[in-house]
């Protein structure tokens, strides 16, 4: 329960805090400044591993380091913003990623590098830390359209990251210019957060959970690092069994244990509920379409005309073709408001889905051109933006306001989860299915990622429009309807 002498204490200081609209924009640069770091590196790759000697199986590690990072910690953190202010954590967790941008772009090794990757993983956070804050902070009528657009500038910033990142790599030789743009931008939100963000109002008052905390870091640790690895180690190898398998054990040790904690980190009982469950299961749908298609979008634009697909572009080629991707996304972000007001919450979250579907499905056949690969995945970015916008502003407005963070965290590690996954199934498609020469993936190899997004998608749409209408989940659409 919301903690009186807190609520008192914030209510007294709202005179002090900026503009609804102006709080909103600050943190939107934020959540820029975070997908600008995400979307900065993939390009950076080469460039890193000339310079440092680090080959590709090495490189490899460099994605796998910020995963891990966010997966375990971005739990324990979105309950810790819970108890002590969601503020305090996000300028923890601030801090944590500035140094860790700025060793990645002075990185005289590969330990450096690694040490800076998984520090940058803690950005993660930042949205539920965010979601908890304009809960509090904003009018009730606004917090759906905040969430909405705090999503869509983390997608805006993705490909603004890319495309940065081979913009400066084209005006510029030194190796460490790209690296040194995101960590400008991270070290301007510093005093962002640090002197014009309020702190939330709501406190969980309970002691840590530290049991549950370290179960649920270890499982998730085990389970991803399986994902990741499993093309290398092999799917049927001991050492990729004994990774599932671990994660397993640790998982149902964490289930049993947040079941029989009178206040555990995660309430269980919440998550299970009909109106919040399938907003979960949704949540890993659309995260195995939104990451598991990102290398595949890169590699078939830059691939050689020549294997009988592709287009041949180069990183700042890439990088203009998913740019339209980012701006859908953002656009649709804040369709989903409109959407809401008008049919409720959930089924605005499976139109998205279902506009989402379409655009991948279409894909699979219409993909000759560059203006036939920009439009589906404009298509499918509109949709995407709707349903990464209305699944957590749902899922807010249903949990308890001092369990926000928490919400919000779950939400987070289901879309990493589904996105590790759909990596791994994509990546074995990907190996499996090679043009004549095996040096190479095959357009039909392409059309199968594609063609199981879009099943997923439609899934997705199904499970969130059976979500009960009245109740918690559906208190996001009665927040739109009431927007002016």
């Amino acid at each position: 329960m919301p903690d009186t002498a807190a609520d008192m204490t914030g209510s007294s200081s709202r005179s002090r805090i900026p503009s609804a609209g102006l709080l909103v924009a600050l943190l939107v640069y934020v959540e820029i400044s975070s997908g600008v770091v995400q979307g900065s590196i993939s390009p950076m790759l080469p460039v890193l591993g000339r310079r440092l000697g680090v080959d590709p199986a090495g490189l490899n590690w460099v994605n796998i380091c910020q995963l891990l990072s966010s997966a375990v910690c971005v739990p324990a953190l979105a309950r810790l913003g819970d108890m002590y202010g969601h503020r305090r954590l996000l300028r923890v967790t601030l801090v944590c990623v500035a140094a860790g941008a700025v060793l990645v772009a002075l990185a005289p090794n590969y330990p450096v590098l690694l040490a800076g990757r998984a520090l940058e993983g803690l950005l993660a956070v930042w949205l539920p830390l965010e979601f908890a804050i304009v809960r509090d902070r904003l009018p009730r009528e606004r917090v759906a359209a905040a969430i909405a657009r705090l999503t869509g500038g983390l997608t805006l910033g993705v490909s603004l990251g890319t495309l940065l990142a081979g913009l400066v790599a084209r005006i510029s030789p030194d190796p460490r210019i790209v690296p040194a743009v995101p960590a400008v931008l991270t070290l301007v939100c510093l005093p962002v957060v640090w002197f014009l963000v309020p702190e939330s109002v709501n406190r969980a008052r309970e002691r840590a959970d530290v049991r549950g905390a370290v179960l649920l870091t270890l499982g998730l640790g085990a389970l991803l690092v399986g994902l990741s690895q499993g093309g290398r180690l092999g799917w049927t190898s001991p050492a990729f069994a004994a990774l599932m398998a671990g994660a397993v054990v640790l998982l149902g040790l964490w289930t049993l244990t947040e079941l029989r904690c009178a206040r555990p980190m995660v309430d269980l009982r919440f998550t299970v509920r009909r109106d919040v469950l399938p907003l979960y299961a949704a949540a890993v749908t659309v995260g195995a379409a939104l990451f598991g298609t990102q290398s595949a979008l890169a590699t078939f634009t830059a691939a050689d005309p020549h294997l009988g697909y592709g287009f041949g572009y180069a990183t700042l080629g890439v990088a203009l073709v998913t740019l339209p991707v980012g701006i859908s996304q953002f656009a649709g972000a804040n369709v989903y408001t409109s959407a809401a007001r008008r049919v409720g919450g959930p089924r605005a979250i499976a139109a998205g889905f279902g506009l989402a579907a379409v655009g991948y499905l279409l894909l699979t056949w219409a993909h000759a051109e560059v203006w036939e690969v920009v439009a589906a995945n404009v298509v499918a970015g509109v949709g995407v933006g709707a349903v990464i916008a209305g699944l957590p502003a749902v899922l807010v407005r249903a949990a308890p306001k001092d369990d926000t963070g928490i919400a919000g965290g779950i939400y987070q590690v289901s879309r990493n989860i589904g996105g590790s996954i759909a990596g791994a199934v994509f990546a074995a498609v990907l190996a499996a299915r090679t043009t004549t020469s095996g040096a190479a993936p095959s357009e039909g190899a392409y059309r199968t990622v594609w063609l199981i997004c879009g099943v997923l998608l439609v899934l997705g749409a199904v499970v969130v429009f059976r979500v009960p209408r009245r109740g918690a989940a559906d208190s996001a659409g009665a927040v739109a309807r009431t927007e002016a």
